[in-house]
């Protein structure tokens, strides 16, 4: 996971998507019911106490060789854990420990623990952002918010550092896809929707916005709606050292599995 967090945060990201159902735009309820009896026919899902099932390269259409390639080839490159789903089975899986890039300062930082099979445990950085995307379509299902709502609408007035008519006009989705108009700093600097811009900062304010809809902090409402009911007993979010909280005062903890 470390020297591949694009990669690691990419393989999260589809596998997470993978399950949702999106209407065809924002704000929008699609009929997904055929979408879901797809997904439920090609996707294997784990029980929470059984073994996660393992599927043949073969099996899936690749080549074991350049799987093992693969792996070779992170763990080269400083990789800790490397972790390949097909369908939700475990195509392909490697851990190096801290891996050869733990000396590395940024490293350090981002590292927890180890757990009992000696896997790491680490802030996962980025990652993090589709685990909250996640809640969000959960707060959705449960009508506590909808993407359409103006930020303010849970956070009040004051939120940003722009005037209060323009925050009023961020909304949720306006976070979630990177065009709230707002900078680093949250200062305002474009109409939201016309301008995009990765921003770590605005995206971690819709994390506030779940835990006010909710009214649970956000250990709890993750706990709740996503770790116990699919067995992530290794995660967690944490609090980051002093200075790496001016965009993001929490990581999220995890390990590959």
């Amino acid at each position: 996971m470390q020297t591949l967090p694009l990669v690691h945060a990419a393989l999260f990201a589809a596998i997470l998507g993978s399950i949702s159902s999106p209407g065809d735009a924002w704000g929008q309820v699609a009929d997904t019911g055929n979408v879901d009896a797809v997904v439920a026919s090609s996707l294997y899902f784990p029980g929470k106490q059984e073994q996660w099932e393992i599927v043949d390269a073969e099996e899936a259409g690749w080549e074991q060789s350049q799987l093992d390639a693969l792996l070779d080839w992170a763990g080269e490159r400083g990789s800790s854990s490397v972790l390949i789903l097909w369908q939700g089975r475990i195509l392909a899986e490697k851990h190096w420990g801290e891996g050869s890039g733990a000396t590395s300062g940024r490293y350090q930082r981002m590292f927890v623990r180890f757990n009992d099979r000696q896997q790491a445990i680490e802030d996962v950085a980025s990652v993090q952002k589709s685990i909250v995307s996640v809640l969000v379509g959960v707060a959705i299902h449960k009508k506590l918010l909808q993407v359409d709502d103006s930020v303010s609408k849970h956070l009040g007035v004051g939120w940003s550092k722009a005037s209060p008519t323009q925050e009023a006009k961020i909304k949720v989705k306006h976070l979630l896809s990177m065009t709230s108009g707002l900078t680093d700093d949250l200062h305002f600097r474009a109409k939201p929707g016309t301008r995009w811009l990765y921003n770590t900062a605005a995206y971690a304010v819709v994390r506030d916005c779940l835990v006010v809809s909710s009214g649970m902090s956000v250990h709890e409402l993750t706990r709740r709606w996503l770790m116990d009911p699919i067995g992530m007993t290794e995660s967690k979010w944490i609090p980051r050292a002093k200075s790496i909280t001016a965009l993001n005062a929490f990581g999220f903890s995890s390990s590959a599995r």
